[in-house]
């Protein structure tokens, strides 16, 4: 049986033409690199520790966490230290909600809307919207992505793998109606330099 050469100089022309797009994407990227550096590019630098704080956790309840100088974590719903705490990331997340008009219920049936201001205080469990959690998921990793990238420090909660596996499941999964059936509790996460 002959070979069409026809077919194998299109099989060859293809095969070059992919090696050449990606030795060329390569150089444009690491070009683009040079040119304009990230924010990940930035050495990690470890806030000085203060001795009041020992990177652990907020205590066990609110007054505890406020207490301790801790902050509320809107995002994660979480009480976190200042090693822990990402204001840029908050004020993004606060934003992000109030611009699509996702609410917070006291309620599952989602009949009980809470205002954003009782709502981030972080005094009680919550319901939210599934848009709301999707939404959650993709800023809880981009969260993750600045902890290791920036701070060097990461709550325990945003660095337990099962979390990852549950938004990974939240993004896939279909999902009906828009019911508040997804609960916002108030965590009280360890926080830890990452790696450790």
């Amino acid at each position: 049986m002959s070979r069409n050469p026809l077919r194998l100089f299109s099989v060859f022309a293809i095969l070059t033409l992919l090696i050449l797009s990606f030795i060329l994407g390569y150089h444009a990227a690491k070009k683009g690199d040079r040119d304009h550096p990230d924010i990940f590019e930035q050495p990690i630098t470890a806030p000085a520790k203060d001795e009041a704080h020992r990177w652990q956790s907020c205590g066990s309840t609110p007054t505890e966490a406020v207490a301790r100088g801790c902050s509320f974590d809107t995002l994660s719903f979480a009480w976190q230290t200042p090693e822990c705490y990402d204001a840029e990331l908050m004020a993004e997340w606060e934003s992000t909600v109030r611009s699509n008009g996702w609410q917070y219920y006291a309620d599952k049936a989602g009949k009980r809307p809470v205002p954003y201001e009782t709502a981030f205080r972080g005094t009680y469990n919550l319901w939210v919207e599934w848009d709301l959690h999707i939404m959650h998921c993709t800023y809880m990793w981009r969260q993750m992505h600045r902890a290791f990238a920036l701070t060097g420090f990461i709550d325990s909660h945003l660095s337990s793998y099962n979390h990852t596996l549950h938004c990974q499941k939240v993004l896939i999964e279909e999902h009906k109606g828009w019911l508040a059936d997804t609960a916002a509790r108030l965590r009280y996460p360890r926080c830890e330099r990452v790696g450790v």
